[in-house]
């Protein structure tokens, strides 16, 4: 299961009014506000991907606790 169930079902309503778009404009807003959260996408989960290396660093001890400083796990429960 998606933990982001909101984001997937915007994804799928924009794919799904691509080709159902008869007019014009309608198609182009539609692929630009794809393109706009594929771009929100990938920005979080590369600061996701940068947030769990700085999470390993600390628990090896090879940087000083920041995430982990008092008592704190470090979890988090989406990257959105």
């Amino acid at each position: 299961m998606l933990r982001s169930m909101r984001l997937f079902l915007a994804q799928i309503a924009l794919l799904a009014i691509l080709p159902a778009a008869e007019a014009t404009w309608l198609a182009i807003l539609s692929a630009i506000l794809e393109a706009l959260l594929i771009g929100f996408l990938l920005i979080r989960f590369k600061m996701a991907v940068d947030r769990n290396y700085r999470l390993v660093l600390e628990k090896t001890h090879q940087i000083p606790p920041q995430m982990t400083a008092e008592g704190a796990n470090g979890s988090q429960s989406s990257f959105l």
